[in-house]
């Protein structure tokens, strides 16, 4: 398998990164996972841009030709290098420096890597997902929590609880008590005809895959709406959804001892399909 560091083309067992690197040392980097069908990067532009913003404020300083274009070529570069026609991708952009915690300056590298996919299409699960809240750690609220940081500790202690405890996910709540996402997803509850997600304010990861379900459920003539989101919310909900760019739309089966439907889940990932043209 093959990896793409900075253009360069690169055997991926093949030791690329001094262990100075600061993305090592201090997870002073930022990622994007993308989703590619057909050779072809879905939503490209969201994360290009996504990926923009978040190397602003990290004061990050991307080369001039950072553009969507170009991240584009360098994806088809791998996937054509691979054999790949359908895969999913990550880009990792990091601070190329020396330096302690202050480093001495703020230039930009990438590494975009990936695994093959077999099935393009987003679909909904048989039996849906079992959830439960995460009891031993929150997340707060600043201007770096919408990021995708390669500091990832609370995402790796809840999978950590998840994997012992037999749950499929696992919701995680701000600094308030209130439901902020889940471990690798954003989550939208259906309740009383109407569609809500945490907004912005509830330290929830600035999400591509939920906002594309949010116009889609406007287009279904359903409001759906950012809302300050409780666990009582989420028990009295008629469905609960997990949504990010791989799977898609995620229908939520137990919330505990609480059991959902995914009657409109189905319709939002058949509409997906077509939006994304899959």
């Amino acid at each position: 398998m093959w990896i793409n560091l900075n253009g360069d083309l690169v055997v991926s067992d093949k030791p690329v990164l001094s262990h100075q690197n600061r993305a090592f040392r201090y997870g002073d980097a930022l990622f994007e996972t993308l989703k590619v069908v057909d050779h072809k990067p879905l939503f490209i532009s969201d994360h290009i841009n996504r990926l923009t913003l978040s190397m602003h404020l990290l004061s990050l300083e991307p080369e001039r030709h950072y553009t969507e274009l170009f991240f584009e070529k360098e994806i088809k570069k791998l996937l054509e290098k691979n054999g790949w026609p359908h895969a999913r991708i990550r880009i990792s952009v990091y601070r190329q420096s020396d330096g302690f915690y202050t480093p001495s300056e703020d230039r930009a590298q990438f590494l975009i890597e990936g695994h093959p996919l077999e099935d393009p299409c987003y679909t909904t699960s048989e039996n849906g997902l079992k959830v439960t809240v995460y009891p031993d750690h929150f997340k707060p609220f600043n201007h770096l929590a919408g990021l995708k940081s390669a500091n990832s500790l609370l995402y790796v202690l809840a999978g950590i609880w998840k994997r012992d405890h037999g749950y499929d996910e696992l919701l995680i709540r701000n600094d308030q008590g209130r439901i902020a996402e889940a471990v690798s997803s954003n989550i939208l509850i259906y309740k009383d005809g109407v569609v809500l997600t945490p907004a912005a304010s509830e330290a929830c990861l600035s999400g591509i895959m939920k906002e594309i379900v949010m116009v889609l459920v406007n287009r279904m003539n359903i409001d759906a709406r950012p809302a300050m989101i409780t666990m009582e919310d989420v028990k009295a909900a008629d469905e609960v959804w997990l949504t990010n760019m791989i799977q898609g739309v995620q229908w939520v089966s137990a919330f505990d001892e609480v059991q959902y439907g995914h009657e409109l889940a189905d319709k939002v990932v058949a509409a997906l399909n077509d939006y994304a043209k899959l």
